[in-house]
């Protein structure tokens, strides 16, 4: 063991830095080779180099440590399942909570630009920015962010900016203006602060990305003699320690969540409360007449998700003559619900600016009576009020065949903030019919 003299004291000296390269690319490691790492290399991929081609001699090696290339890497990846479609998987679980974090950067960016124009035109430019994102496919918005990495890479200085998730994620939220709002919002995924919610896979799954840029020959290497003193004998131990010390965490891990998992819909019902507010945020964060009317679509099919009863059939049923939001099964058990007589639910979404009114509650009376064989209630969703009108409309209407619940974007945040089952909370909406 080195030892460290501060003023004439000796004291164990204090481990130094682990390094990953990946192609031209490293990563350093204070103190420590992250338990994660191994999973990258075979165990028989282990290497001393020595200063000399004749082998030990009195001084230390030039390097321990474990080498593949990039090809094997990825295979070695995919088979522990870490590979790009789990990623998707994160990033779609994450996808509001990213969005709503990407839509504050952009929003600071323009007011605190050289021209900092107006409000108006703040939403106006954030409606541009955003187009169709909100609604767009998971998968391809990382094969987009991946192949960002790859013309990174090809810039100069790009390695260097690369050898930080955290630091790209920083480096892209300042110049959030320029880039695409995929290649932005799954980089927020790899910030430090939210990466602190998966850290086990936030790397893991970066370097998933970058693998799949560089050349299948290039080099992977970590090297560990800095952490183990320069001792092959130590060196050859790391793999073996670094796995064993992710797998008491993920028995860990097991036993903490077990009684969670035990107590599954609890958990499950939390989580889509979790989703439905982020949902909120995201729709009251719409600017244009396209992404108001998606967002509000999405908050609906997210607030039926509360309900294990309720099942989402169909999303925007275009008839011919009419087209439907959103159809739910009604699944649930017997009692209120079943005596509803009304199999199906129909959803309609208003995302306007403007009050809804009379007139579109009874558009909407002319949809359920079309098809009352199968469904006699409608839930209307409104993004901003509605007026005395509609509500009066509604009254008349819960003395005929065919009821229609009309809920506002806030009275949904204030649900979500609560505990109230979703189903006591619609059959509380349609007493207040009668």
């Amino acid at each position: 063991m080195r030892y460290l003299s501060v003023r004439g004291i000796y004291s164990f000296r204090v481990s130094n830095d682990a390094y990953l390269t990946v192609g031209d690319i490293t990563f350093e490691f204070p103190y420590e080779v992250p338990p994660y790492l191994p999973l990258l290399f075979d165990p028989n991929s282990y290497f001393v180099e020595w200063e000399t081609d004749d082998g030990p001699d009195d001084g230390d090696p030039a390097a321990i440590g474990y080498s593949t290339n990039a090809a094997d890497a990825l295979a070695h990846l995919e088979e522990v399942g870490l590979g790009r479609g789990r990623l998707v998987l994160l990033y779609e679980t994450y996808k509001n909570d990213l969005l709503s974090s990407y839509l504050s950067s952009l929003e600071y960016a323009f007011l605190t630009g050289p021209d900092r124009p107006g409000q108006a035109e703040v939403q106006r430019l954030l409606g541009e920015h955003i187009g169709q994102f909100v609604t767009s496919d998971p998968a391809s918005d990382v094969d987009e962010f991946a192949k960002y990495l790859g013309q990174v890479l090809a810039q100069e200085g790009g390695a260097e900016l690369l050898a930080s998730p955290g630091q790209l994620a920083e480096h892209l939220r300042g110049s959030v203006k320029d880039v695409s709002p995929p290649i932005a919002t799954v980089a927020e995924l790899f910030d430090d602060e939210q990466s602190r919610r998966y850290e086990e896979l936030a790397f893991l799954l970066y370097l998933d990305l970058l693998l799949t840029q560089l050349d299948p020959k290039a080099e992977v290497r970590l090297e560990v003699q800095e952490v183990v003193d320069w001792d092959p004998a130590a060196g050859r131990q790391v793999f073996a320690a670094a796995l064993g010390e992710l797998t008491k965490k993920l028995e860990l891990y097991d036993k903490l969540l077990r009684p969670a998992v035990g107590r599954g819909s609890l958990v499950q019902t939390r989580a889509a409360r979790g989703a439905l507010l982020s949902g909120i945020d995201l729709t009251k964060r719409a600017i244009t007449a396209k992404t108001k009317g998606e967002s509000l679509e999405q908050l609906a099919q997210a607030l039926f998700t509360l309900d294990p009863g309720f099942r989402i059939k169909n999303v925007r049923v275009d008839l011919g003559d009419e087209e439907i939001d959103l159809v739910i099964a009604n699944d649930g058990p017997s009692g209120f619900w079943s005596n509803l007589q009304s199999p199906l639910f129909l959803v309609e979404c208003k995302n306007w600016s403007r009050e809804v009114g009379a007139r579109e509650i009874r558009d909407f009376e002319s949809k359920l009576r079309n098809h009352r064989g199968f469904a006699r209630l409608g839930i209307f969703i409104v993004g901003n009020k509605y007026t005395s009108t509609a509500e009066d409309a509604l009254k008349r209407l819960s003395r005929d065949e065919t009821m229609i619940i009309l809920l506002t974007v806030g009275e949904i945040e204030k649900f979500a903030g609560g505990e109230q089952p979703l189903r006591e909370w619609l059959e509380d909406k349609i007493a207040a019919l009668v």
